[in-house]
């Protein structure tokens, strides 16, 4: 690469930046991979959503009693009934009934063994052993 692509692309990547477009791939990763946030309403601290949110309950219990959890974490009772709607209609789809094979009768197995023995495979021949 010359010095004047060096250039050229350091520049693209200074103005990427400025406008808040990332092309880092750990910084992309990072992104994908990192769970949703939600705020407390009355103190605005930050917690990870999680299945149980363990510790957005026990700030919830032990800060603001007073206020109702749909008061404190107004986005995560959304969320928790969007959950609850999903598995209700995941719940409610027929399953499949799940296939079973039919076991191979005594003259398909027969008739199996022929075709390997016409194919040219044949068994072990015994042989004597040591006089």
């Amino acid at each position: 690469m010359a010095l004047g692509e060096k250039a050229l692309k350091r520049r693209q990547q200074a103005s990427d930046a400025k406008s808040g477009i990332v092309r880092d791939s750990i910084a992309l990763r990072k992104l994908a991979t990192a769970k949703a946030e939600m705020v407390c309403a009355s103190c605005k601290q930050i917690f990870l959503l999680t299945k149980s949110n363990a510790d957005a309950r026990r700030h919830h219990s032990g800060k603001h009693d007073k206020l109702t959890w749909e008061e404190c974490f107004p986005e995560i009772a959304k969320i928790e009934a969007d959950l609850a709607a999903e598995l209700a209609a995941e719940a409610a789809k027929p399953k499949a009934a799940p296939v079973v094979k039919k076991k191979a009768s005594k003259k398909e197995k027969a008739a199996d063994m022929d075709d390997l023995l016409s194919a040219g495979i044949v068994g072990k021949k015994k042989g004597k052993g040591k006089k």
